[in-house]
């Protein structure tokens, strides 16, 4: 959101944005859950009924991981590292997101062990630093949303 906001002529203040987005994330969240998971939409159905915790895989389309905005933004980070270099390391996208190298390192370990969206390639000489690339899920969702 705060992308495409950038992007308008007269951008909305992004702490307003920002707190409207998580007032309302766990509703539109419910909502877009019921959307994705629902094969056959009875025609009327209940608001107040939850999504299930673990829905059934469909066959349309495979499940999309759920980011954080920060774990997105370090993915976007190592995309456009990689149409400059073929890697990307903690260091680069550290720097180019102003936090510690250590958060950088969890949330690239979060990307690739939990989501399988980066690869990681690590050295046993620790004065190489670990390497990130991105898989073919992780390219798909930022060529999607028009990151890269």
């Amino acid at each position: 959101m705060r992308d495409f906001n950038r992007e308008l002529e007269n951008p909305h203040d992004e702490v307003l944005l920002r707190s409207a987005f998580d007032k309302n994330w766990t509703w539109l969240q419910k909502k877009l859950n019921r959307v994705l998971t629902s094969v056959d939409m009875p025609d009327e159905f209940d608001e107040s009924r939850d999504p299930p915790e673990n829905p059934p895989p469909s066959g349309r389309a495979t499940q999309r991981p759920v980011l954080s905005e920060m774990e997105y933004n370090v993915l976007a980070q190592v995309g456009k590292r990689q149409l400059v270099q073929q890697q990307a390391t903690a260091r680069d996208v550290a720097s180019a997101l102003n936090i510690t190298e250590e958060k950088s390192k969890y949330y690239l370990d979060e990307l690739s062990q939990k989501h399988k969206l980066l690869d990681w390639f690590g050295n046993m000489d620790r004065s190489i630093p670990d390497r990130y690339t991105l898989t073919h899920e992780g390219r798909r969702l930022l060529v999607e949303r028009g990151v890269i």
